[in-house]
């Protein structure tokens, strides 16, 4: 399957804008209306999400081990999840779009899975996986945030991290955005002025995610010297000790 069909099954399925905007034009996606889909996979019942998914993994492949692998996501069995999530990713870019679904999904088992599978796909699941960053919510963001930073994000997901660290309700989503741009490395700038708000948030680990993504960033977070080194006084060693690290990494030559 090509990128480009990739990007769009996912963000068709993950999009709630394209929900709002598009009201009027419910196109055919595989045998089955968008809307129909979207109802199927949101389904409160794990067996109608976990068949629909099966079912919308055969549109645009011929590979026959797909549509069962994908079921078996949802099994309640660890090692059943595991071992489809292995077998999903030696399937490689064709198994993408359903693994950006499942991952989305209000299971924790299931978003697992697929995150580990997303994580042995590797380089080809992170523009999928970013379109859905910007779409999806909840712990199901966290899922992704840590599936990117996992995989070791380029600067393309800068935008969609900064978003995710903003307005993400969830300190577990903030977090791994902050730590996923920190693995993005000196190219992550952009967010130095976000890292720097993140340093106030009200959740410990968020705060310290933002300390070791700006040591991470290095030198081009200069602004973040000030903030860094009043934490230095810190009262808690750990924050001390992690800003006394960002600090040196920011400072070297």
């Amino acid at each position: 399957m090509r990128m480009a069909t990739t990007l769009c099954l996912c963000w068709l399925t993950a999009s709630p804008i394209f929900a709002q905007e598009n009201a009027e034009n419910d196109p055919l996606v595989g045998d089955k209306q968008l809307s129909e889909w979207k109802r199927l996979l949101s389904d409160k019942d794990p067996a109608v999400r976990s068949h629909a998914a099966s079912d919308f993994s055969r549109i645009g492949t011929s590979n026959e081990d797909l549509p069962r692998l994908v079921e078996e996501l949802w099994n309640q069995n660890e090692h059943v999840r595991n071992r489809a999530a292995y077998r999903l990713a030696k399937i490689g870019p064709d198994a993408v779009p359903v693994l950006c679904i499942a991952i989305q999904d209000r299971l924790g088992i299931v978003r697992s899975a697929a995150s580990l599978a997303l994580e042995r796909i590797g380089e080809p699941a992170e523009l999928p996986l970013i379109e859905t960053l910007g779409e999806t919510r909840s712990l199901a963001r966290a899922s992704v945030a840590r599936t990117l930073r996992n995989i070791g994000p380029s600067a393309k997901a800068v935008p969609a991290l900064i978003q995710a660290l903003n307005e993400d309700e969830y300190s577990y989503a903030r977090s791994a955005a902050a730590q996923a741009l920190g693995r993005v490395g000196p190219e992550a700038k952009p967010a130095v002025p976000d890292l720097i708000e993140a340093l106030q948030d009200d959740k410990e680990e968020v705060r310290m995610s933002a300390i070791g993504a700006l040591g991470s960033i290095g030198p081009d977070a200069q602004t973040a010297l000030s903030p860094l080194k009043e934490l230095l006084k810190n009262s808690n060693p750990r924050v001390g000790k992690a800003a006394a690290e960002a600090v040196r990494k920011i400072e070297q030559p």
